[in-house]
This record gives structure tokens, sequence and C-alpha cells, in this order.
């Protein structure tokens, strides 16, 4: 009997524990992916299984290119084929900001300034950056490139935009002034398709085949060449010590800075076309023109989850920001058990 009071307690405080789990988890939404199938679907990885089967809120039977988190993980940004960005409350699937006309071409690319304020985008028909003012209201336009820019992404202290362009070069803005960076400036040998940034380096990954490191504080220059195809996308890890990129190869490549050690993570059917890290680090979420999405264990280089649904290619993934919230509760139990994040909540639904 003693047992049995001390099992309904237990049970009693875990029901405590779940219901003090921000409401921001009621969607349940961890991963969200884009695809050409003209939808946005929420993952969640706890019941390895899709619960947002398409988000009413994009409004448009456009394909989606690009989709990227507020850093609250509230909101989320994406941009049409017909050059419109939208902004959506993924707690209740609710349009907040209408589709404003930002660019003459499909929207490519799209990011949240850290603070939130800002949203950047790019699209491969035009030269120039566009910066959305959520707060001020309004549109600017940085100073042109020399070419169409297909990548962007902001540095963590929201100062400086990256880019990547369709001849090659990977450039830094001034967010403030909109103008180029003096010097700052690397070179592809073909189209850079995807860009990152940590607080002290880029990473960028280019129709060359090539996965490029470079150091903007010192100019530090490190290139990967592990794929034998076109690299599609980049990511830095939350701790900057890897970098993932996904490749036309079918596989996604992992590589370690500090180390220059690399893993290579296969089972992807076809072309890998946006890879993000957890916010934890300990994990990668990958999308495939082979309509998958997948969760892979960066310590073992295994796959932990395979997600389906999307009826064509993927084109971009994305990470909820503040699954860390509720992740670092789990990370202390994997610490104490030795199990990992995916497991313990495998476990826990069993």
């Amino acid at each position: 009997m003693n047992f049995l009071k001390k099992q309904i307690i237990c049970s009693f405080f875990f029901l405590l524990t779940l219901l003090s789990v921000p409401a921001v988890y009621s969607m349940n939404v961890d991963i969200v992916s884009g695809s050409l199938d003209k939808t946005m679907k929420g993952w969640n990885i706890t019941l390895g299984q899709e619960v947002i089967g398409k988000f009413k809120c994009i409004g448009t039977t456009e394909p989606i290119y690009t989709i990227a988190f507020s850093p609250d993980g509230k909101y989320i940004a994406f941009g049409s084929t017909k050059g419109k960005v939208a902004l959506c409350d993924i707690e209740n699937d609710k349009q907040i900001e209408a589709w404003i006309k930002v660019h003459d071409g499909p929207v490519y690319s799209i990011a949240f300034s850290p603070d939130g304020q800002y949203i950047a985008s790019s699209s491969m028909f035009e030269k120039s950056i566009k910066l959305l003012d959520r707060k001020e209201k309004n549109i600017r336009t940085f100073e042109k490139e020399t070419r169409e820019i297909a990548s962007i992404a902001f540095s963590p202290d929201g100062n400086m935009i990256v880019s990547g362009s369709t001849d090659g070069t990977v450039s830094c803005w001034d967010v403030k002034t909109g103008e180029k960076m003096v010097n700052q400036s690397k070179m592809h040998k073909k189209r850079v398709h995807s860009v990152a940034c940590t607080t002290n380096y880029i990473a960028s990954g280019s129709m060359d085949k090539e996965v490029m490191y470079w150091n903007y504080t010192n100019n530090e220059c490190k290139i990967s060449k592990k794929h034998t195809d076109k690299v599609y996308s980049v990511a830095c890890s939350p701790d900057r010590n890897w970098i993932a990129s996904g490749s036309y190869d079918k596989t996604i490549q992992l590589w370690n800075i500090v180390t220059n050690q690399y893993k290579q993570l296969c089972g992807h059917e076809g072309a890998v076309r946006s890879v993000a890290f957890s916010p934890d680090g300990n994990f990668i979420v990958s999308g495939s023109e082979d309509k998958t999405v997948r969760v892979w264990d960066v310590a073992t280089g295994t796959e932990s989850k395979k997600f389906t649904g999307h009826t064509n290619t993927i084109m971009t993934v994305a990470w909820r920001p503040l699954l860390k919230t509720f992740g670092d509760q789990l990370n202390r139990n994997r610490k104490r058990k030795g199990k990992s994040f995916l497991d313990l909540k495998i476990k826990h639904e069993d």
C-alpha cells in the first residue's frame, strides 16, 4: 500500500512538472520544414511524428523556399516565390504580419536579427539585401552587391549581416548603414548557396563542392573538400566547434574546425537541401529531395528520427529556439543516466 501511495505521489509531481513547462510548448512543435509541395509542417521529436500537417497561417499556394524562427521561438518568418515576406504566430497558427512585397523575385533566404526587431531577406534575382524593421514598419535596401545574393545570415551581436552571392563572393554588411564593410569578403569558385555566422567566423557552402571556414577576426581561412557534389546548406553548432553541411551528394558532413575531425552522415536518398543544429548542439535536422526530414546524433553520427509526410523536395528546415529551455532539464537527466536527449524523451513516452 505504501508503495502504491509513493507511485501516486510521484505521478502527481511528475504531472506538475509537465504543467510547469511554458505554454509555448502547447503546440508541441520542435522542428518546422518547408517544401516545394507548398506546405509548411511541424514535427515533434518526442512523439516522433507530424503534429502540424499544414500551417494555415502561410495563406499561400506557393512553394516554401526559406523559413526562420524568431529568437524567442514564438514566430516564424517565411518568403514566397513572388517576393513577399510574412510573419506567423506559431502557437496560434495565425498570420500577424500580412504578406509584404519586398523583392521582385522569389525569396531564397530569410533571417531574424538576434533581438527579433529585423527580418532580413534576399533573392537570387536581386543584388541587394532587404531589411524589414518590425518596430518602425519600414524596409531598407542595402548597398548593391556586384551579383545577385543567394543567402544571408546575421552575426550573433546583430551588427552585421553576412551574404553569399552567385559570383562566389562572401561579404559582410553593416546593419546600421547598409554598406559593405571594407576588406570583408572572400571568394568561392562558384555560387555561394548558404552562409552561417558565429561570434568569430563565417561558414559558407558553394556550388564548387567546398565548405569554407573564414575567421573574420584574424582573416584565417580553411577549406573543406569532403563533398563530391555541390553544397546546398551549412550550419554552425552553438559551441562553434562544428560546421554541418548538406550536399547534392546525399550526405551531411560534420567538420570540427578545432580538431579537423570529420564525420559523414549517410541515409538520405536524395540531395540534402537544408541542415540546422538543435539549440543544445547535440543534434542536427536535415531536409532532403527524398521528401524526408531526419534528425541525427552529432556524437555518434547516427540517424535518430525520420519524418515522412511531404510530397515533394524539402527546401528548408529550422529547429525551434525555445527547445533549449526544455532541453536543459532533460540534458541534466541525460548526464545522470548516460542517455541521449532523444532516448530520454522516447523512454518517457513509453
